[in-house]
């Protein structure tokens, strides 16, 4: 990939998809950079009953992002 495809987004809207919260770890930089609106389909409380939309609502603000 030309080192001008990396940052092809910059000054653009960016919007990220995941199906459950800590999946939008996988593209942190990612975030920080395009600081997207993340939609999370989910609250990944699973069997367990216990949700961690809270966790992922602190790394989208600590990346910028938008939740």
């Amino acid at each position: 990939m030309d080192s001008n495809e990396h940052g092809w987004w910059r000054g653009k809207k960016a919007a990220l998809v995941v199906a459950h919260p800590g999946h939008e770890l996988r593209v942190h930089h990612w975030m920080e950079t395009a600081k997207p609106l993340v939609l999370v389909l989910t609250d990944g409380s699973g069997h367990l009953g216990v949700g961690r939309l809270d966790r992922t609502a602190e790394v989208l603000a600590g990346a910028g992002a938008r939740p």
